[in-house]
């Protein structure tokens, strides 16, 4: 991997990290409401493709102003790896060392949540039982449903991120 993508994929994926640690820290220390808001997704989306085309951007900007597909993808992969990494360890410390009744607050406010909504939309009170008992049996903080989570949010995002590699490329016309 080019030096230049490895910097700027690592720069990037630190500050990605940085702002998720931030907000699950504000969250955790101000209104935990906070993380079962259903717009903090399209929060956190945002925030990873505006970050990851910044890195594409200054990676291409460092090559010369061209970048291969490949280290266009990598750039934005490694932005998500360290990002996602980091949000998930602060989770981890938070709502397992630090204070693991917290996360029975948060999933407090989840059932409410679903609750509400599934009988705005004339649910039947079967299906909201079922979506509450779900919802009470899983761990959402432990480390094995952290890591399915870590993982899929790779996956997810590396669709995006082969979109964007693939507008973002640049090829050099000498090296053709």
């Amino acid at each position: 991997m080019n030096q230049i993508v490895k910097s700027k994929g690592l720069m990037f994926g630190l500050i990605l990290g940085f702002i998720l640690a931030l907000m699950t820290t504000y969250a955790y220390s101000v209104d935990l409401s906070f993380l079962v808001k259903p717009w903090l997704i399209v929060v956190y989306f945002f925030l990873v493709i505006i970050l990851g085309i910044f890195a594409i951007s200054s990676a291409k900007k460092g090559l010369g102003g061209f970048i291969s597909f490949k280290d266009a993808f990598s750039t934005y992969f490694l932005v998500v790896v360290v990002g996602f990494l980091i949000s998930s360890l602060v989770s981890l410390l938070i709502f397992n060392v630090i204070d693991p009744g917290a996360q029975e607050e948060i999933k407090q406010m989840s059932i409410d949540k679903v609750t509400d909504m599934m009988e705005n939309f004339d649910v039947p009170q079967e299906n909201i039982d079922e979506a509450i008992a779900k919802i009470q049996e899983e761990n959402t903080f432990s480390f094995v449903n952290q890591l399915k989570n870590y993982f899929l949010s790779l996956a997810i995002y590396s669709v995006f991120g082969l979109l964007l590699a693939a507008i973002m490329k640049k090829k050099n016309p000498e090296l053709e």
